[in-house]
């Protein structure tokens, strides 16, 4: 029984099987349940409530970001990445040291906006939303929609009817 007394001294879940009331080898359970210092367990089920665990557990629906807004650094080696770069080309042409050349290129990838790819090579995702992009679209719009007889807008975005 020390064993439950240390783990019930600590905060920890302890829980007990009840066994028949008259039998002696059910006594030290039946003690702790009597007690509040073990919880009673009658089935898997009861475990899974105590523990919080859910049978069924719902998945949680991760909605990605829509619009991908950028700092001026990221935005600045994005749009050097025409092409496949290298990571040591980045950093030249963006006057950058490569270890904040890296970093930025690691925040972007976490984005979605690049992929990193063999030789420490780096391109551009393939449909980033960029937020600048949103903010002309919805000026395209707004344009549209005050203008008679506009049947279409092309933005950068593309082509809105």
């Amino acid at each position: 029984m020390v064993t439950p007394e240390h783990a019930h001294y600590y905060g920890r879940d302890v829980f007990a099987v009840p066994g028949r009331v008259n039998d002696s080898q059910s006594a030290g359970c039946l003690n702790l349940i009597r007690t509040d210092k073990a919880r009673m367990i009658t089935s898997a089920a009861d475990v899974a409530y105590w523990m919080g665990w859910e049978s069924n557990p719902k998945p949680k629906v991760v909605q990605k970001e829509l619009f991908i807004s950028m700092t001026g650094e990221e935005e600045l080696l994005f749009n050097l990445l025409e092409t496949k770069t290298s990571l040591d080309a980045l950093a030249l042409e963006a006057k950058l040291p490569i270890r904040k050349v890296a970093a930025i290129l690691f925040q972007l990838e976490m984005k979605g906006c690049v992929h990193p790819l063999a030789g420490k090579q780096f391109e551009r995702a393939q449909y980033p939303i960029l937020e600048r992009t949103r903010i002309m679209t919805s000026v395209a719009i707004s344009f549209a929609f005050s203008a008679p007889f506009v049947s279409a807008i092309v933005t950068s975005a593309g082509l809105f009817w």
